[in-house]
């Protein structure tokens, strides 16, 4: 029953963002460099998922409450950034990390093992390098969620893979956590099938950040419960967070330019250009935009194979090399045809 009033209220918050008096909100399409919309789009589109705030009143869990007070820090700067086209990017950036870090300091949030010896040493071995990994961990998350928004739909298709393998190893263990999951869950499908239908609103960088802060700190809890292996997480959050690394690899080392420095060579914007090209017509625009987000299959392989996964370290690194190359082999082959 915890979850009607969920779905209730992000449906009645989307038919409300996209009555057209709401135009100071709309994102126009325009030249700008990322721009591949051909028509209006709500581009705050995370706040449907202020829905999931409905759970601070059905739980005692201090740390979930906290993680969902801080995630509307990040809902905040996201909505700032997307209503105001001057933000900094790197103020925004310092903004995150010292809200987590004040997170961290509020909560004493740790991370007690990563379920390897080794890795435990490298990263675990003080309280300064615990902290740091933790940063890393969640801006990482965060903007590696941000930066797969541009498309209609992707973002939110790769969140809801990764909840519903959290899902399925949670619902055994702990009645509280689960039920946080499958709130968070039905908020971001709704949202989800919505705008794959419309392809009128995107999450912005509101409901990424949002949506990023929750994802990372819910990996986290679920590690230190012992639900899920540390490792097995790394793979099933893979995706966001080695597009973000990549992206930060290739404008730094390649490209020789700021990492902050936007552009429209990611793996989804490749995709999507791709498409354009084969179907380029003023209509089709959207319809296409909508398509990239099917490219969720290829992470969705992973994902179903984790399932069989148990988090040893061999297991790990396979993922972690089988991943990257396909990755890479795949951004290659349509950095060619850009």
């Amino acid at each position: 029953m915890y979850l009607v009033p969920v779905f209730s209220l992000i449906i009645i918050i989307t038919l409300f963002l996209t009555k057209n008096t709401f135009h100071f909100i709309l994102g126009n399409p325009t030249q700008e460099i990322r721009k591949i919309h051909s028509r209006p789009i709500i581009k705050i589109g995370g706040l449907s998922l202020l829905s999931i705030s409905i759970y601070l009143f059905l739980t005692n869990d201090l740390l979930i409450i906290n993680s969902i007070f801080f995630a509307l820090i990040f809902f905040t700067i996201g909505l700032i950034a997307d209503l105001r086209k001057n933000f900094n990017s790197k103020l925004r950036f310092f903004l995150m990390i010292a809200a987590i870090l004040i997170f961290i300091l509020v909560n004493d949030f740790k991370i007690y093992d990563l379920n390897h010896e080794f890795l435990n040493k490298i990263f675990l071995f003080s309280g300064v390098s615990t902290t740091l990994f933790i940063v890393f961990a969640l801006m990482f998350i965060t903007n590696g969620l941000n930066f797969i928004d541009g498309n209609n739909g992707l973002m939110l298709g790769i969140t809801s893979l990764i909840l519903i393998n959290f899902n399925f190893h949670s619902y055994e263990y702990n009645s509280d956590i689960n039920n946080y999951i499958n709130c968070i869950l039905l908020a971001v499908i709704t949202l989800f099938i919505i705008n794959f239908l419309t392809g009128k609103i995107i999450c912005g960088d509101n409901g990424a950040y949002f949506l990023g802060f929750l994802i990372g700190t819910l990996s986290i809890i679920l590690s230190n419960e012992n639900i899920i292996y540390s490792t097995k997480i790394a793979c099933i959050v893979f995706y966001p967070v080695f597009e973000l690394f990549f992206t930060f690899w290739r404008r730094i080392f390649f490209e020789k330019k700021s990492p902050f420095e936007p552009d429209d060579l990611h793996l989804h914007s490749l995709v999507y250009k791709l498409l354009k090209n084969k179907f380029d017509t003023a209509s089709n625009l959207n319809t296409i935009n909508s398509l990239t987000s099917l490219m969720i299959i290829t992470p969705l392989i992973f994902l179903s194979m984790t399932l069989f996964y148990y988090g040893e370290i061999i297991g790990f690194l396979n993922f972690f090399f089988i991943q990257t190359f396909l990755y890479i082999l795949i951004y290659i082959h349509l950095y060619r045809y850009r």
